[in-house]
């Protein structure tokens, strides 16, 4: 977003500017090496050649985003001016960082209910998805791993607190933006079991077996085959999953 207006590519765009500003944008925006820079989107290119390059771009980039001053370059190091640039991955790690403040700090539940909904309307899945360069792939699994363990960390807050239900949704509304993140599905399976419910251990299972072959062809794996087994027993009339 720029100067409280969202800012939209059509398909002939060129792609460099806008591989510049993803980079920039996820490595937060602030004081960006132009070396940096460089050395991602042009790998392959001499120093001189990279810096050409990067500086025929930059400009480029610019007059996308429609204001000079959207970009600032000084120093060898490029920023976005805060002013008048936002991007909802740099609220999304602010967030993940106040949670783990007021988690590590143990304050009220209820005081953590809105930043959770607040992390499940910025996550909507991988960044960048489409992007193989391999910069885009370290930040992809970056953010990943940043909503993964504080989605983990604050439904292990609700278990502690016996609040059961609470887990279970938590897990259940992690599994909408990352359906393929098997410790949600785990752990859901422990928290139903605590809450009784073994019918529910098994539909989690199913769900999970049927994305796993959907997505990946893939079964599951015999660790989490044998949780399933082990919460809903025999003595449920469950045939053991395969």
């Amino acid at each position: 977003m720029v100067n409280a207006k969202n800012i939209g590519f059509s398909r002939k765009t060129q792609y460099k500017p806008l591989d510049m500003l993803k980079f920039i944008i996820a490595r937060g925006g602030r004081d960006i090496p132009d070396y940096a820079i460089q050395d991602a989107l042009w790998p392959d290119s001499d120093g001189d050649v990279a810096h050409n390059a990067f500086t025929t771009t930059l400009h480029r980039l610019r007059n996308m985003l429609m204001t000079s001053d959207a970009l600032i370059y000084r120093e060898g190091r490029v920023s976005c001016n805060i002013r008048i640039v936002w991007a909802d991955i740099w609220e999304l790690e602010s967030l993940c960082q106040l949670m783990e403040q007021h988690l590590s700090e143990r304050q009220p539940i209820d005081q953590i209910i809105p930043l959770l909904d607040g992390l499940f309307a910025l996550y909507q899945g991988a960044f960048i998805p489409d992007d193989p360069a391999e910069w885009a792939i370290m930040e992809r699994q970056r953010f990943r791993e940043l909503f993964i363990a504080v989605i983990q960390k604050t439904a292990g807050r609700f278990e502690q607190c016996q609040q059961w239900q609470r887990a279970a949704q938590c897990y259940r509304r992690a599994l909408n933006p990352e359906p393929l993140t098997e410790i949600f599905y785990e752990n859901l399976m422990r928290v139903y079991a605590k809450m009784g419910k073994s019918s529910e251990v098994l539909l989690v299972y199913k769900q999970y077996e049927a994305v796993l072959r959907a997505e990946l062809g893939m079964s599951p794996s015999a660790r989490i085959r044998g949780l399933c087994w082990g919460i809903c027993g025999k003595a449920s009339g469950s045939q053991k999953p395969s």
